[in-house]
């Protein structure tokens, strides 16, 4: 009834999240259940989308191929609760009989910090780097010192490099700063084939004698991310502290003295959290492999114009379709170096909005980077203003952006319109966008002929 009513709380509530919990159990007679759970997630399927705050359903014994993906909806699995915060009783049964209260006092408490935790995830920016020191921290042990043979892989340690790679399957890119040999590191992973991270795991490291904090620094300006999307994992506290003093943009985490403990600190790293996965996430290691393997080619090179006409670019540019939403939301959520205005956007604010809103997917000799950039405005009379321009940093340097705008040089001609507005917002972080917008033109035909300068 709340998900159907158009005067519901769920239509006025517009921050935090709207929560959908039931049992499976409850709809109904066991003959009418699964029709009745249909209707529910159907219902959901075509309310969520308009709703203005996120809703986070928790369906507790539905079937797994119940939940269907939804847009501006998450789903929290009892299976989840249960990882996060596991119970010796779950059910009430006295409380099922006086009042319908099903639960034990711990499984409220168990459901109630998740649904916080869930709703932390919803509104926090994604990490996108893990770094990890290595002797006891990946191993037990001291390379240096016992020998790339001497080090050994704890149940601890283990279940630290299990952590890491499902980090890295969901979009983290991993990472090693560590005080070392560089050439002992590499000794160290060829004589161990049981670690669970290999060093083509590992999209770029840092092993010499230098301070973390330099070595993390010069990691962020390799890969052109943020130092707020990085996270550092150490089990020496001095590193630790030394990293948070120089780079307080960087989670930095002290691992447990005992390595026993190392798993249930790593799964109560609320950072972590990420109730949908979309399949960028899922190829970004992949992509920064190609990022690299592009910027050593460019560094290479002896001829910049030759460089880029034999790049092979392909932009493709389209309207946002429905299952692109939840990426279109995520880009405008972790965009900030080539990003017009950093302003967020919500899947509900995407599925509610009557500008025009475009994917750009970008490829070139190099890889497919997917879908990458966004452009989002909408024509004001005989102009064309440009609400939004965001480009993944992934996806700089091979004059996409320069692309985009001669294919929004057509698009705004097409229409009629005589001169095209890029409002553009200053921001800390966003000066590689501001360097372009200083270079546009405002007529269509101008932006047509824009090339990129060597």
């Amino acid at each position: 009834q709340t998900l159907l009513d158009p005067n519901s709380v769920f239509r006025s509530h517009n921050h935090g999240v709207n929560v959908v919990l039931f049992r499976y159990q409850d709809l109904g007679d066991a003959n009418r259940r699964e029709e009745n759970a249909a209707n529910l997630r159907e219902a959901i399927r075509n309310v969520a989308p308009s709703l203005p705050a996120p809703l986070l359903v928790i369906p507790d014994g539905a079937p797994p191929d119940w939940w269907q993906e939804i847009p501006n909806a998450w789903l929290l699995p009892p299976t989840q609760i249960e990882h996060w915060y596991p119970v010796a009783r779950k059910h009430s049964r006295q409380g099922e009989q006086l009042g319908a209260i099903p639960y034990t006092e711990d499984y409220y408490l168990a459901l109630g910090s998740s649904m916080v935790r869930a709703a932390h995830s919803l509104n926090k920016a994604q990490p996108k780097v893990l770094v990890l020191d290595c002797d006891n921290t990946l191993w037990q042990g001291i390379c240096g010192e016992d020998g790339p043979e001497g080090v050994s892989l704890t149940e601890g340690h283990a279940a630290l490099q299990r952590f890491a790679m499902r980090q890295r399957s969901r979009g983290l890119l991993l990472a090693l700063s560590s005080k070392n040999n560089d050439a002992d590191v590499l000794a160290t992973f060829a004589a161990h084939p049981e670690f669970l991270i290999q060093p083509a795991d590992i999209t770029t490291r840092r092993i010499d004698w230098l301070p973390k904090s330099t070595g993390i620094a010069s990691i962020a300006g390799e890969l052109s991310l943020g130092l707020d999307s990085f996270v550092f994992l150490d089990d020496n506290a001095k590193e630790v502290s030394e990293v948070g003093e120089q780079l307080p943009q960087v989670l930095s985490l002290a691992l447990p003295g005992n390595h026993a403990a190392f798993e249930n600190f790593l799964e109560h790293v609320w950072a972590f959290d990420q109730l949908k996965i979309t399949s960028a996430d899922a190829g970004r290691a992949a992509s920064y492999e190609a990022v690299q393997q592009f910027g050593k080619a460019l560094q290479g090179s002896q001829d910049l114009d030759h460089f880029l006409q034999t790049l092979e670019l392909v932009v493709d540019i389209h309207p946002v379709r429905q299952d692109e939403i939840a990426r279109a939301a995520q880009l405008t959520q972790r965009t900030n170096q080539f990003n017009f205005t950093t302003i967020r956007c919500t899947e509900a604010e995407f599925e509610s909005s009557r500008k025009d809103v475009f994917a750009i997917y970008v490829k070139d000799r190099f890889g497919d980077y997917g879908f990458t950039g966004l452009l989002s405005g909408k024509r004001n009379q005989n102009d064309y203003i440009v609400e939004n321009f965001l480009l993944s940093c992934r996806v700089l340097g091979r004059g996409v952006e320069h692309r985009v705008m001669n294919w929004l040089g057509e698009y705004a001609a097409a229409l009629s319109c005589q001169r095209v507005q890029f409002p553009f917002q200053n921001t800390p972080r966003n000066a590689p966008a501001a360097a372009f917008h200083a270079e546009l033109p405002e007529s269509p035909e101008a932006l047509m002929a824009l090339m990129p300068s060597a």
